[in-house]
């Protein structure tokens, strides 16, 4: 995906496809559509993109709950009695 500066020049680098970023601004553009200005959260890497050329992070799947611990075995002896 390649970067331009504010004013939609090329020149300011390019980010692999997939590529995690993190979006710090946007400006319409009409029909052209939305511009966001993003910084790679890998190297730092900064510009602006159209908003075609983003999308969500692929869904995280949710961690597995931990497995609910068995009770301790209720002793051999009565509460308060002496063996």
């Amino acid at each position: 995906m390649a970067l331009t500066d504010a004013f939609g020049n090329g020149g300011a680098g390019s980010l692999p496809d997939g590529a995690e970023v993190e979006i710090l601004a946007w400006r319409p553009r009409g029909p052209s559509g939305a511009r966001y200005q993003v910084v790679s959260t890998h190297d730092g890497l900064e510009g602006w993109v159209s908003a075609d050329h983003l999308r969500a992070p692929a869904a995280l799947g949710r961690p597995s709950p931990e497995p609910t611990p068995v009770p301790a075995a209720d002793p051999p002896r009565k509460f308060g009695r002496r063996r």
